[in-house]
């Protein structure tokens, strides 16, 4: 491969790598298999570079977080053969800030983790990569291979899951703090 084509992939997939991670975690995928996914990933997304680089950075984000669906899939599969246990998403993040503050985002942290744990594998795919992702319908529609109606539905169900698991954590928070 020429210096200038690898420079190129290397460069844009590291544009792309920090959404691919977070897709991955969101995922379900624990901290220690998330850099083997991520390999996997870059390798798909090498062995299609002549069309994919192509591509707009936006685009080539969008394909990489749905081509993270599959890896994730995958390693779950794998996770349940060996029935191994997730690392929160919360116990890896650098602690940056006051005590408290870190306190409250790994909180924020695990109570998101444990809100999209709740979530169909279908629902939770579409709202991370619409709500937390930035992906549109269309862009969701077309790497997933579905229909934009089914697209939308999955995300207007999983936002109805996602607010219904958010009163129910209120509801036990507020039961909790009156005792």
């Amino acid at each position: 491969m020429a210096e200038s084509s690898s420079s190129t992939f290397r460069d844009r997939a590291e544009a792309v790598s920090g959404s691919v991670w977070r897709c991955l975690r969101r995922f379900g995928v624990p901290a220690s298999d998330v850099d083997d996914c991520f390999q996997a990933i870059l390798l798909q997304l090498h062995a299609r570079w002549d069309r994919l680089g192509l591509l707009p950075v936006q685009e080539l984000r969008s394909y990489a977080c749905c081509i993270a669906i599959g890896v994730a899939r995958d390693a779950a599969r794998a996770r349940r053969r060996t029935e191994q246990v997730s690392t929160p998403l919360a116990e890896e993040l650098p602690a940056e800030g006051t005590p408290e503050t870190v306190a409250e985002r790994q909180q924020d942290l695990a109570r998101l983790d444990t809100i999209l744990a709740t979530l169909t594998d279908e629902r939770r795919e579409v709202f991370v990569l619409f709500e937390l992702e930035g992906l549109t319908g269309p862009e969701i529609a077309e790497h997933l291979g579905l229909p934009a109606g089914t697209v939308a539905s999955r995300l207007r169900r999983a936002r109805d899951d996602f607010e219904a698991a958010v009163s129910r954590m209120r509801a036990v928070d507020s039961r909790r703090n009156r005792s």
